[in-house]
């Protein structure tokens, strides 16, 4: 995961996670959700930020795990609508099919 690979990169460079925490500007209580998996979505102003500091580029930051979880959000989120759109469709024409008249008793 991509907080994995931030921290070894940190601790190969023998930098702490305060240091790094404030040369990429951002809180340290933020960086160790990061490194730790609990934040699964960075920002990307993070990570740029992260990129920098460690100087590397954020495709080095980002690990096959994490590209191709947000290429299966992004798809997921697609196919859902899509779903949504044809399922409310057919309730629309299936309603609008139906007689509107009522047995009377």
């Amino acid at each position: 995961m991509i907080g994995e690979t931030i921290c070894i990169m940190r601790q190969s460079k023998g930098i702490s996670r305060y240091r790094l925490a404030k040369l990429a500007g951002m809180g340290q209580q933020t960086l160790a959700q990061i490194e730790l998996g609990k934040s699964r979505d960075p920002r990307l102003s993070s990570l740029i930020a992260l990129a920098a500091t460690l100087e590397c580029t954020i495709d080095e930051l980002a690990s096959a795990e994490w590209a191709m979880h947000r290429v299966l959000s992004d798809i997921t989120t697609k196919v859902l609508s899509d779903i949504t759109t044809k399922v409310l469709s057919d309730i629309r024409q299936n309603v609008a099919s139906r007689p509107l008249t009522r047995e009377i008793p």
